[in-house]
C-alpha cells in the first residue's frame, strides 16, 4: 500500500521538492506535463543529485512544484489527485531537499 503524497506548502514563494521511490525519467516528464495542465501551478524537473551512478535513481532528482498566488482549493485538490495517481503506480512520493546545484538549475532555467 502506498502512502499519500506529503502535504504541500501553499506559499507562492516556497517550492516543494518531491520524488518518487521508483519512477523513471519518462514518467517524471509525463507527471510534469500533467501538473502543468492545472491552472496556477508551476512545476519542473530537478537534475539528479551528484554521486555514484545508479540506473534507477540517477536519471532525475525529482520535481519542484509551486502554486500561483490565485490557486484555489479545487486546483490544490487536483494536484493531490495527480500525485496520488502516480504514487499508486510508482511508490511513495516524498518531500526532499535538493542539492544547491539542483536548486541553481531552477533559478537559471536549465
Amino acid at each position: 500500500m502506498t502512502e499519500s503524497p506529503p502535504t504541500l506548502r501553499s506559499s507562492r514563494s516556497t517550492s516543494d521538492y518531491l520524488r518518487y521511490e521508483s519512477m523513471p525519467l519518462a514518467i517524471y516528464r509525463e507527471l510534469v506535463a500533467h501538473l502543468r495542465q492545472v491552472d496556477c501551478v508551476e512545476t519542473g524537473l530537478l537534475p539528479p543529485e551528484p554521486g555514484a551512478f545508479a540506473y534507477e535513481t540517477s536519471q532525475i532528482g525529482g520535481i519542484w512544484l509551486r502554486y500561483g498566488e490565485n490557486a484555489t482549493q479545487t486546483e490544490r485538490d487536483r494536484v493531490r489527485e495527480i500525485l496520488d495517481h502516480y504514487a499508486q503506480r510508482f511508490g511513495n512520493c516524498a518531500r526532499y531537499e535538493p542539492s544547491a546545484t539542483a536548486l541553481a538549475s531552477i533559478a537559471t532555467g536549465s
